[in-house]
């Protein structure tokens, strides 16, 4: 505490009341000490002291939000791997903020959790402080990083999206764009963007100009799609960061009488249900997603039982799937 008073030049005693009676304390002060609290990475001596505590038996897992199949049938591998040992799922939520899952991770580590499963490799400096206090196994699942916090368990999204715009490359497609998402705390879209280059650079070819952004929805894919087109840039294919915007595409391109894959050929990423199931079905890339939660669950319970983890990146890969839309 008395690292955050120096930093913010209050007292301790102001610091103290910002944390037990924030309305107490004038806003522009409240927001000086709060912001050292962030670069800190300060645990207050509550939330520490419950860390030393007796454990749970649950697992706290936070991801972006569960609205989308691919969160789902991750957390779905998580608790079947768990649940024969007893083990229950904590779940929260982040809405892609490192600021919010710090919150809930707070809010959380109160409960004391055997272990944290956390989306994407991109932290907050206090959820690093809560996790380093914990002293809890750590799984990262998703993006894969060669140095990851604790464990990281999932794929590479440069590569995924490399080897599916090289698919198109090989049958004769040159314009490719790209299509991610416009949040710009989506760290996996932007690697698959980076995958994009990679895959166009190898191939000598110019992207400038080719990337767009949208929601990820079928009504942002719908949108992008006037975009493209407004922008007067010829493309011959597009790729998509998810599913449900390149979905949104063949829903518009439809709509327009726009020819896929004749006059344009349309890809995704995740392999959603609906990928196969549309009409033309939808060339992807199938992700390990309930493989991830399970391998993760498996760790947690090796890890409980006093096994080291053997392996600190584990990559279950990916598989590049051509329908008719390409």
């Amino acid at each position: 505490m008395s690292d955050v008073a120096r930093q913010a030049g209050v007292s301790t005693m102001t610091v103290s009341r910002v944390l037990n009676q924030p309305d107490t304390v004038a806003p522009r002060t409240r927001e000086r000490i709060l912001e050292a609290i962030g670069a800190q990475g300060y645990v207050p001596n509550d939330v520490a002291g419950s860390l030393r505590a007796r454990r749970g038996r649950g697992v706290v897992c936070i991801v972006p939000h569960i609205a989308n199949s691919v969160f789902s049938d991750t957390l779905q591998g998580l608790n079947d791997a768990l649940r024969p040992a007893g083990m229950h799922v904590m779940l929260g939520t982040s809405g892609y903020a490192s600021s919010e899952e710090a919150r809930v991770l707070e809010e959380f580590v109160r409960l004391r959790p055997e272990a944290v499963v956390l989306w994407g490799t991109r932290r907050h400096t206090k959820s690093r402080a809560l996790l380093r206090h914990l002293g809890v196994p750590v799984i990262e699942v998703f993006d894969l990083v060669p140095d990851p916090f604790d464990q990281v368990i999932g794929f590479s999204n440069e590569l995924a999206m490399r080897d599916i715009v090289s698919a198109l490359l090989a049958r004769g497609r040159k314009r490719i764009a790209f299509v991610g998402s416009s949040n710009e705390r989506d760290v996996s879209s932007a690697q698959r963007a980076d995958g994009w280059r990679m895959a166009l650079r190898s191939a000598g070819l110019d992207a400038q100009g080719l990337m767009f952004e949208s929601d990820v929805s079928t009504a942002g894919g719908e949108q992008v799609l006037h975009s493209i087109i407004d922008s007067g840039i010829s493309c011959d294919a597009v790729c998509c960061s998810s599913d449900l915007v390149a979905v949104g595409i063949l829903i518009e391109c439809r709509r327009m009488g726009i020819a896929v894959p004749a006059r344009i050929a349309v890809a995704g990423f995740g392999d959603y249900a609906l990928a196969q199931a549309f009409d033309p079905p939808l060339s992807t890339v199938r992700l390990p997603r309930y493989a991830i939660g399970k391998v993760a669950g498996e760790q947690v319970l090796q890890r409980m039982g006093g096994q080291p983890a053997k392996d600190r990146v584990i990559d279950l890969g990916y598989e590049v799937v051509l329908r008719a839309s390409t």
